[in-house]
């Protein structure tokens, strides 16, 4: 049995109906994975921004915890006895 030239072009034809098919199915994978790994992105870019505020308020805390004032406060309240600074910037105790 020949091949007729009708054969050849039905079956090209659906040879390039498959490899589009196979095309729009891999475009459309690749479309969802964009559109999840958008997603993925957006929330770390949110929690990194969150952090970043807790760490910011971490950090004022520890820095007005560090203050001289609230040292000295602490200090007073705990009825220590206070040292400062001479003159020269080295430490002296209070009488």
């Amino acid at each position: 049995m020949r091949l007729k030239w009708k054969h050849v072009h039905l079956s090209l034809a659906f040879g390039w109906v498959a490899a589009l098919i196979v095309l729009a199915a891999n475009l459309a994978l690749l479309g969802n994975e964009t559109a999840r790994l958008g997603k993925q992105w957006g929330m770390e870019e949110n929690r990194e921004r969150e952090l970043n505020y807790e760490l910011g308020k971490i950090r004022q805390q520890i820095e007005w915890k560090a203050s001289e004032g609230y040292i000295e406060q602490k200090v007073r309240t705990m009825r220590l006895p206070l040292i400062q600074r001479n003159q020269s910037g080295l430490l002296a105790r209070q009488p």
